[in-house]
């Protein structure tokens, strides 16, 4: 594969029967190195476009943030973003470290200061915080 290519990933959500409908949404996802994905919040706000992390029902398609997501149990850190159209589109990149289901859907900066295990989990894979 050339090097300035990302490699797709479809994302297509079950319908999981404890979100609310505006939450079942599906998103495309581009696999990419970690340094990439750690650069995209700014370079998305520099093009103009929200970066957005953790969905909760006041934010389904995503809080705006500056900084990755990380889902504890693959672990992979995660960003989203709305393309022109509107289509939901996700930056994600797996890491090296072993997964921690325990601790759901945290910050880049709580994964990387040592997502400390004697404190209660932020989200869990489908539930809201």
């Amino acid at each position: 594969m050339p090097k300035n290519h990302f490699r797709p990933l479809l994302h297509v959500p079950l319908n999981y029967p404890n979100w609310p409908p505006s939450l079942n949404l599906g998103s495309l996802s581009f696999q990419v190195k970690l340094e990439d994905l750690l650069a995209a919040p700014q370079r998305l706000r520099l093009a103009g476009i929200t970066p957005k992390g953790r969905r909760t029902p006041n934010h389904p398609r995503g809080e705006p943030t500056d900084e990755p997501i990380v889902f504890a149990w693959m672990p992979a850190a995660s960003i989203f973003f709305d393309d022109p159209d509107g289509n939901l589109l996700e930056y994600i990149a797996m890491l090296s470290e072993p997964p921690r289901p325990e601790l759901g859907i945290v910050s880049w900066s709580e994964w990387k200061s040592g997502h400390n295990t004697n404190r209660q989990p932020r989200c869990q894979h489908y539930d809201f915080c």
